[in-house]
């Protein structure tokens, strides 16, 4: 099956313009927000910590793209400050805006490390608008709001998890934990746009493919809830969420693929 959203996926710059009004959305979520509330989907983080590790980041990814690094850098290695929570806001503003700059200087096609097969500068605007988008999904569940996505931009954000899933062992160690010996299936069905996707769960990783198929675990929803599904952003029995099949392989799934 063709990939249902590649007419409308982004180019380079269309990937760094959605970046930039990504970072417009979580800043704006975070308007009169006391930055002491905790974080109940990332536990150890108050809304202030979100932004320090979203500001470290866009940091972490500019210096790889600047000076065109082609070996994995921990973000740690970097010896990064951070702020306190007075500061913390425009901090993460003017570094978004330097790695946006960084990223429409370099061009799609500069080689750099990059967390998955494709060792290029246009791997970065996309990462950097899905760890936006996921963040701000934080921020607004943190204050009590259901987050908007966008059904297109959702089902990308499906794709692109799926796609660096795969290379995610140096973020997760749980992820070996996922992979099965019975050739388990998941199955992924957006029901407001184009996009289904079939996971096959083996012995030595996992690999998928867009289609329709009968999967050990079935999970049909708007591309939305997919992709806060997959990031361990709602639960399973979030009311907009239909399950069929094997519950406990999708607990086992989300358990040691979230990240």
């Amino acid at each position: 099956m063709a990939d249902p959203n590649s007419r409308s996926r982004p180019d380079h710059e269309g990937y760094c313009t959605a970046f930039e009004a990504e970072i417009g959305r979580l800043l704006g979520a975070l308007s009169g927000a006391d930055l002491t509330t905790r974080v109940p989907t990332c536990p150890a983080w108050s809304l202030g910590d979100l932004l320090r590790h979203v500001g470290t980041v866009h940091r972490w990814a500019d210096h790889i793209v600047r000076d065109k690094v082609m070996e994995r850098v921990r973000s740690a290695d970097l010896g990064i400050p951070t702020p306190g929570d007075r500061q913390v806001t425009a901090w993460l503003a003017d570094g978004a805006e330097t790695l946006l700059a960084t990223l429409r200087a370099a061009g799609p096609d500069q080689p750099v490390w990059a967390w998955g097969a494709d060792h290029y500068t246009r791997f970065w605007p996309r990462r950097m608008r899905f760890e936006a988008l996921v963040h701000r999904a934080d921020v607004e569940l943190a204050l009590g709001r259901r987050p908007e996505i966008e059904p297109a931009t959702a089902a990308d954000g499906v794709d692109e998890f799926l796609t660096i899933l795969p290379h995610a062992r140096w973020v997760t160690r749980n992820l070996e934990n996922l992979y099965g010996q019975n050739g388990e299936t998941l199955h992924l069905h957006a029901t407001d746009v184009a996009g289904e996707w079939m996971i096959a769960i083996g012995p030595d990783g996992i690999a998928w493919e867009y289609g329709h198929g009968k999967g050990t675990v079935a999970v049909r929803a708007p591309a939305e809830s997919l992709l806060l599904l997959l990031y361990g952003r709602i639960a399973p029995d979030d009311d907009s969420i239909a399950l069929f099949g094997d519950r406990a392989l999708l607990d086992r799934w989300l358990t040691h693929s979230a990240f």
